[in-house]
């Protein structure tokens, strides 16, 4: 194990530095990529990334929770639920954006189910 790791892209050194670094502070969709699960936040008709989340780090309730003020909250639709042990792992689709969402979560949702997500700002990461 090293404590300061190097992410190479097509030869070059695409980000150096200690692995918590490099999974919450990626400088690039490659290296969040590289690093762990990462929903890349697409819009429609976008062509670049805004910004990520991590699966484990967004809330899903059915009803839409309090709302944060340092929240972004979105509904969308479950489309697929694997069940992993000790939690589920879900896709939801939400309108407007290109690629499903992963969520990782101890309750059980039915597919074809509307939810809510928040997603806290302090989680949202830019590249």
């Amino acid at each position: 194990m090293a404590d300061q790791i190097a992410i190479m892209k097509e030869g070059r050194c695409e980000q150096f530095g200690t692995p918590e670094e490099l999974y919450q502070q990626p400088v690039s969709e490659y290296v969040a990529k590289f690093m762990g699960p990462a929903n890349i936040m697409i819009r429609d008709g976008q062509v670049k990334p805004a910004w990520f989340i991590r699966p484990d780090d967004i809330q899903l309730s059915l009803d839409g929770g309090a709302g944060k003020d340092d929240s972004q909250n979105y509904t969308g639709i479950v489309s697929l639920r694997t069940y992993q042990g000790n939690r589920y792992r879900y896709f939801i689709d939400i309108p407007g954006y290109s690629e499903p969402v992963e969520v990782l979560h101890a309750a059980k949702f039915e597919r074809g189910q509307r939810v809510h997500l928040l997603f806290p700002n302090e989680k949202c990461r830019a590249f």
